[in-house]
């Protein structure tokens, strides 16, 4: 869920090693295609970025959501309880 002009961003996640993506909403600002970059964002809108790396990666939205959460773990230094 990419604006149409984009196509940088569609090159970078397809090229970025799995172990460096996370992702983000730009939430309450910009929010992401299909809608008017006027909208006001809500982070429930995270799933139209998992889906379209999920596309983009040719993997299932479940491994983008496993990979983005083991990923901010290790980048926040966090540990799992």
């Amino acid at each position: 869920s990419i604006y149409p002009n984009a196509k940088k961003s569609l090159e970078v996640a397809a090229n970025t090693p799995e172990e460096y993506i996370l992702i983000e909403t730009d939430s309450p600002y910009m929010a992401p295609y299909p809608f008017s970059r006027n909208d006001i964002n809500h982070t429930r809108n995270i799933t139209l970025i998992r889906d379209k790396l999920a596309e983009i990666l040719c993997r299932t939205p479940e491994d983008i959501e496993n990979i983005t959460t083991r990923n901010a773990y290790n980048a926040f230094n966090l540990s799992k309880k």
